[in-house]
This record gives C-alpha cells, sequence and structure tokens, in this order.
C-alpha cells in the first residue's frame, strides 16, 4: 500500500521543513519528502501495521499551528518525492516549543533548551547549565518545583527565560509592566473566564497566541481586579512551561506574568485570526520583485521591497533604501519632503489583496480599527478607492453630546429630556463627567467609550476602558439578536461619514424601555455587523464585487468577528490577512503595494 500525507502550510518560517525532515529521520521505514511552495507531503509504501505506525508518529509529531490549513492523507497510486532531506533555507525562528518536547517537560525528561532540530534554537540566549548555575542548583525540575513554591509562599518571583526575566505573580497588584493572565491548567479556565471550546483549542497551537477574554464575576471579585479584560495566554517557552506544570501539581490553575505574548488572536466560527503579530511570525520574505523600489516604517514595522523581494520584519537595525519611494500613513508626525502619505485602511486592504492574490478585483474593504483611521470603501481597477463611510471624531465630553443629540429635533429634545428626568442622577454625573485621553483615541473608540459613560456602564475618566466596557459587555450574550442601533450616514460636502449621534440616540431609547447594559452593548456589536452587512450589497450594486475584505484589530471582538462573518458569508467571499495580523504590520506591507506593480 502506497500513501500520502498532504499538509498545505502557509508560512515560510520552516517549521513544516524541520519537522518532515525529523520524520523521516525518525520513521521505522522509508519516506519520501515533497515540497511545492506552501504544499508539502510525506510519502511511503509498506504494510498496513508499518503504514500505521508511521501514521502515529506524524500525528505525534506534527502540531497545530495557526498556519497548518489543511492535512490530508491520502492513497496513492505513485510517488512524487524524493529521499533527500528538504532544504531549510529559513532563518530559525523562535518556536515555543513543540509537542515533543512539550511531552517532554510533562515527563520531565527534557534534559538541554537547544538539542532539538524541531524548536531548539541553536542561538538561545540561555543553556541549562546557566540556568541552574544561576539559581545555584544541580537538577532542573527540583528547582523549578522549589521556585513554584517560591511564588506561591512570597506571592511574587522573578524567572529566568530565553526571553529575559519575567515578573510572575499570584495577585495583580504585584504586576508593575504590561502582563497577562498564564495560565496552568487550561482544563479550569472556563471556570474563571468567559471562553468557549474553539477559543480553548486555539490556546494549543504551537504559537501559543494570548487571546483577549473577560473574566467571571466571581473569579473577578475574588481577585478584586481591575480590568474588564485580560490577555490569557499558556507558556510560550519551556522554563515558563515547566514552571505552569508544577505549579499545576500544587494547585495553582491562573498567575499573572509579564511578557505577555503579543501573538494575539480572536477566534470565529472555530477559526483563528491574528490580531495582533508575535516573535514567532517575523521576518517575512516573499521572493516577488517589485517594479519600482519602495519602502514603508510605521507602527513599529519595516517593509520593503526592490526588483527581487519583498520584507517586512519588525523596525529594528534595517538599512534603509536611499533611492526607494517612501510611504508613511497619513497624519503621521515623521512626515518629510518626498514622502508620500497614504490611508491606513488603503494599506491593510492592500496587503490582503497580496496575500490572497486577488488583483484585479473589484471588493469592499472595511477596517475597523482602534489605532488607526477607520473606514469602509469600495475598489475596482477602473475606478480606484471610493470611500463609501469615514469615521470622525467628536472630541467630545457625555454632556456636550447630549445637547447635540438634543439639539438635532424636537423628539430628541423630548428624549434627553426623559433620560434626565428617568435616570437623574445618572444625568447629573454626566454634567460634571469628563474623559481625560478623550483626544487620544480614534473615532469607533470614541463612539463605545460615550456610549459606556451615557448609558451608565462605565463611571471611569479612560474613554478607552469604557469602550472596553462596552465591548465586554456585548460577550456576556448569548441570544441571537439584539436592539437595533441605528448606524445611519450623513453627508458633508463631498464626504459621508457614520452618523454618531443618531447611534447614540437610539441607544438611549432603548435604556428608556428598560434594556439592560448587556443587551444595549451587544446591540452596538450586533447591529454593527449588519451596517457592514449592509455596505458590502450596496458596494456590490455599485460595482458588482467579488468579496469583502475585513481588517482591523476592532474584530478582536468575538461577537462582531462572528455576527460580520455569519452576516456576510451567505452572500460574499471574505478575505483577511494569511500570514499578517489584521493591523499595523499589514498596513505597512500593503503600503509598498500602492501605486506600484508586481514584476513579472
Amino acid at each position: 500500500m502506497k500513501i500520502a500525507f498532504n499538509f498545505d502550510y502557509l508560512h515560510h518560517n520552516g517549521l513544516m521543513t524541520r519537522l518532515l525532515n525529523e520524520i523521516k529521520k525518525s520513521a521505522a521505514i522509508s519516506v519520501l519528502l515533497h515540497q511545492e511552495q506552501s504544499l508539502y507531503s510525506i510519502e511511503a509504501e509498506g504494510t498496513q501495521e508499518e503504514l500505521e505506525t508511521l501514521a502515529k508518529l506524524v500525528s505525534t509529531m506534527v502540531p497545530l499551528s495557526l498556519f497548518l490549513k489543511e492535512y490530508h492523507l491520502n492513497e496513492v497510486e505513485s510517488f512524487t518525492g524524493s529521499d533527500q532531506l528538504l532544504e531549510d533555507r529559513s532563518s530559525f525562528y523562535q518556536i515555543p516549543y513543540c509537542p515533543i518536547c512539550q511531552e517532554k517537560v510533562i515527563n520531565k525528561t527534557l534534559l538541554s533548551f537547544d538539542a532539538c532540530k524541531v524548536c531548539g534554537d541553536s542561538d538561545t540566549k540561555i543553556s541549562i547549565e546557566s540556568w541552574l548555575e544561576r539559581y545555584n542548583s544541580s537538577d532542573f525540575y527540583e528547582m523549578i518545583n522549589t521556585l513554584a513554591q517560591e511564588l506561591i509562599e512570597k506571592k511574587v518571583l522573578s524567572l529566568q527565560t530565553a526571553y529575559g526575566n519575567r515578573i510572575l505573580s499570584m495577585s495583580e497588584s504585584e504586576q508593575t509592566q504590561p502582563y497577562g493572565v498564564l495560565c496552568c491548567d487550561i482544563e479550569k479556565l472556563p471556570q474563571s473566564f468567559v471562553v468557549n471550546q474553539s477559543e480553548l483549542q486555539t490556546f494549543l497551537l504551537i504559537e501559543k497566541p494570548s487571546i483577549r477574554l473577560k473574566p467571571k464575576l466571581q473569579f473577578r471579585a475574588y481577585n478584586d481586579l481591575k480590568h474588564v479584560w485580560y490577555d490569557v495566554s499558556l507558556a510560550d517557552d519551556i522554563i515558563t512551561l515547566a514552571l505552569t506544570q508544577a505549579l499545576k501539581t500544587h494547585g495553582v490553575d491562573l498567575i499573572f506574568a509579564s511578557h505577555v505574548s503579543t501573538l494575539k488572536c480572536a477566534v470565529a466560527l472555530e477559526k483563528p485570526f491574528i490580531i495582533s503579530t508575535g516573535r514567532d511570525l517575523l521576518p517575512l520574505r516573499f521572493d516577488i520583485g517589485l517594479k519600482v523600489s519602495t519602502q514603508c516604517k510605521a507602527f513599529g514595522f519595516y517593509a520593503v521591497g526592490d526588483q527581487e523581494k519583498i520584507i517586512i520584519d519588525y523596525d529594528v537595525s534595517q538599512n534603509r533604501l536611499n533611492d526607494a519611494v517612501t510611504f508613511i500613513p497619513e497624519g503621521s508626525k515623521r512626515h518629510q519632503q518626498g514622502m508620500i502619505s497614504f490611508e491606513p485602511s488603503h494599506g491593510a486592504f492592500e496587503s490582503i489583496v497580496f496575500e490572497n492574490n486577488l488583483f484585479g478585483q473589484s471588493l469592499c474593504g472595511v477596517h475597523l480599527s482602534h489605532d488607526t483611521q477607520s473606514q469602509i470603501f469600495s475598489y475596482s481597477p477602473k475606478i480606484g478607492y471610493t470611500s463609501m463611510v469615514k469615521f470622525q471624531n467628536h472630541h467630545q465630553q457625555p454632556k456636550v453630546m447630549l445637547e447635540s443629540i438634543s439639539g438635532l429635533e424636537e423628539s430628541a429634545q423630548r428624549l434627553v429630556t426623559n433620560f434626565a428626568n428617568q435616570y437623574e442622577t445618572l444625568y447629573c454625573k454626566l454634567q460634571t463627567f469628563t474623559f481625560t485621553n478623550l483626544d487620544e483615541v480614534e473615532p469607533i473608540t470614541e463612539l463605545f467609550g460615550l456610549a459606556s459613560a451615557i448609558l451608565g456602564m462605565y463611571e471611569g475618566k479612560d474613554i478607552i476602558e469604557g469602550a472596553k466596557t462596552l465591548e465586554a459587555n456585548a460577550i456576556e450574550f448569548g441570544g441571537k439578536s439584539g436592539p437595533r442601533i441605528d448606524y445611519k450616514i450623513m453627508q458633508v460636502g463631498d464626504h459621508y461619514y457614520l452618523d454618531t449621534l443618531t447611534a447614540l440616540r437610539s441607544a438611549i431609547s432603548f435604556k428608556l424601555a428598560g434594556v439592560d447594559d448587556v443587551l444595549l452593548s451587544f446591540g452596538f456589536i450586533d447591529s454593527l455587523a449588519d451596517f457592514i452587512a449592509t455596505q458590502g450589497q450596496m458596494a456590490d450594486a455599485n460595482i458588482e464585487i467579488s468579496g469583502i475584505a475585513l481588517s482591523g484589530n476592532v474584530y478582536e471582538n468575538r461577537q462582531l468577528l462572528m455576527r460580520t462573518l455569519n452576516n456576510v458569508s451567505p452572500n460574499y467571499s471574505i478575505y483577511t490577512n494569511k500570514n499578517l495580523s489584521m493591523d499595523n504590520d499589514n498596513i505597512v506591507l500593503g503600503a509598498l503595494m500602492l501605486g506600484n506593480e508586481l514584476k513579472g
């Protein structure tokens, strides 16, 4: 019998190449390997028992991954592979740990940090010998258990890892730098956070992404938590993994940790979407040239393309091209003479076109971001970009917004008067309520934050936290539909904008009708998904689109992402980034495509 294991692995970080090479070395029978772009295969011939043993080896070694899209086992008549090992041309990426090393840590048989040919980095900054020397110990697992006990007793611990010292604590108050929640026992996570099965599966991916979750009320109260959302993740390095295993044996389910993974995902319809990139994703190289050398630096990333290749990486010490066309996001303070400004939403859109090979197609772009200017637009090769909905800031406190709503028309004035009478205490508080960072946020954050304050969900000074409160409330809703918040468009000159006042006005009317905070919050999210679908239909009526491109980190909200996919996918194909995140790094790469052409 002849069989072939076929994999479609999108990223060229070398992981699949190293995995298949190690499977070939470990297999009891001869196997052939083959690669063609993102498609990989393992081919073998043998008895049923031999092939079942090989299948078990493959299932043990091949991990779940963000970039492994297809995995098939087929019976074949002939082979296409070679008896040689696959050539690994990639630089060594910092994969947290492979399934084999994870199993060794759990069984306490891993004795080196860099021996594994799949995930062991020969350039690792720490060896097990130097780590033990630091802690004056001769036994790694014994020392790990001692450190676990120290954390439980003293409530805080500084742990040396390959990525620096990580501050671990039993309480949130001990953390003084950016932190998240580290899960020691994933089976216990649903007891403390609002999490679904697809999100639990995503935690297990080899890239070890973090996911933004809302703590449950009892867990929040017991631990006196400060925030409505927390970035939750599993251990993303060998040493931290060993410690969390030791903590698990001591009955510790969750701890707080610094250096949380910057690789963040959102999950909808059982599919993970990359919200922000992490250490395992970059640099990315595409062996495709541009006709005009171009570069872009923004948001902590740098992308450059010449006649032979395109590369995107973190903005470290890369050499800039002096003779390249330089793009810079619109409104950037670093703008210099000769630079070309562009709209971030267009950069995100172009990166999706590039990654999905959608050149020459008419599409609708929906960019919703807490970091950059949100916009809904259409694109066709003949017409170019046509703005459909822009989002604008009001830069006004809740008191002024209520006055503006009251001034719309007589019925709106009566609505605000009724609101003031029915919620007298809340209305009085809003007369002096002040956000201290109102001028620092993007329009969609402003809208959610203002709504959260006006509707009495949030009483703090930080509009970002106010917006998070509304989004977190929406996650609690488990029904099918919410109240219809009026997302309408108003024309100002030659441009069309989202009518924020009308949206807030409709929310106030539902508040007066007695709709609770959870249902109201969900209404903002659910109605926005409906609004997106309607705009897609309008774009289709105008230019006959072939799909809708979604970008922006507002889609980190699971409800918005899921509702948008459900509303749009029955009628249109949905496109997002594949190797890049939905915000920031994708914008920088997409900038290279603006006004440019691929070579050849």
